[in-house]
């Protein structure tokens, strides 16, 4: 399923994307499937770094950011 998620700058989108995502791992990591953060390219890295920094190690497994 994909989600979108709307703000404005300061609105709290990068914390609930995190929130949703901390959330979903265990039964992602349960149920086999896959969660992915597409972000523009420019941003991969920050992305990785913020959100990769703050889940638990086993996040990696079920977890990717991707860029287009």
């Amino acid at each position: 399923m994909i989600r979108f998620l709307f703000g404005g700058p300061g609105a709290g989108k990068t914390q609930t994307v995190y929130d949703r995502i901390r959330d979903e791992l265990p039964a992602a990591s349960a149920s086999g499937r896959r969660i992915f953060l597409i972000v523009p390219e420019q941003s991969m890295y920050a992305a990785e770094s913020t959100f990769l920094s703050g889940l638990p190690t086993a996040a990696g497994q079920v977890f990717s950011v991707l860029s287009f």
